[in-house]
């Protein structure tokens, strides 16, 4: 109500850090009721947690580091629905406990890091911040191409990827649109980019509908894509 929004999206909402210490409330509560239900004499509890207590404490230092970095993360650092990439695996969370962070990963697999392993990492939160990513797609021209002929044709094409999710967004940031730029001079072709900003969670999906397009669009035009060739000769 406050943005004017009919639809909330899982990363835009944090009840993690409250659901969980709710949970621990009630089982704190649980233990409590158990002990003065049983009538276990508080002098025996204090005599067999200090015999415990100094090894367990070398026990739990992980545990203890986990929990710490857990609350850290559930804090604001992250949320349930984001998308974020740590150690070349990329998906979405979909838990954060105490002790662990659980990811999706876009080949629908389930990872769980460990909360001390993603907080002293260089994660990347690709959600965070902004729906959308920068992405490149580049395509490699025979030298002597009308690179700006090149340019309006595969600006003309892509408007067929200008297309909205099953939420009602764009799928490119209509912000800032799509851009066609030389990238580079390669060994045997000249690089032509196509530069957009695109929704995290459809960047493959996306990847490989604008690969098609400019394939096809410049074999239809008779644009040719070279490849790297070497000439053998025998003495």
């Amino acid at each position: 109500a406050k943005e004017g929004k009919t639809m909330i999206h899982d990363n835009e909402i944090n009840f993690t850090l409250a659901n969980n210490v709710i949970s621990i409330l009630v089982w704190g509560s649980y233990i409590v009721m158990t002990v003065v239900m049983l009538r276990i004499p508080m002098g025996a509890l204090s005599i067999v947690a200090a015999g415990l207590a100094t090894g367990l404490g070398l026990a739990m230092k992980d545990i203890l580091n986990n929990f710490i970095y857990g609350i850290q993360l559930m804090s604001g650092r992250l949320r349930v629905g984001d998308y974020i990439e740590c150690d070349g695996v990329r998906g979405k969370v979909t838990s954060i406990s105490y002790q662990t962070t659980q990811i999706e990963t876009v080949e629908d697999t389930l990872i769980a890091f460990t909360n001390t392993t993603l907080f002293n990492k260089n994660f990347k939160n690709l959600t965070r911040g902004s729906a959308y990513e920068y992405v490149k797609v580049a395509v490699g021209v025979s030298y002597g191409t009308d690179v700006e002929k090149v340019r309006t044709l595969l600006l003309e094409a892509s408007q067929k990827l200008l297309t909205k999710d099953k939420y009602g967004r764009s799928l490119v940031d209509p912000k800032r649109g799509i851009s066609v730029s030389v990238d580079n001079f390669g060994d045997s072709s000249i690089d032509i980019a196509m530069k957009q900003y695109v929704l995290v969670e459809e960047r493959y999906s996306y990847l490989a509908r604008a690969r098609e397009l400019i394939y096809n669009t410049l074999n239809e035009n008779g644009i040719e894509i070279p490849f790297p060739q070497r000439d053998v000769h025998i003495k």
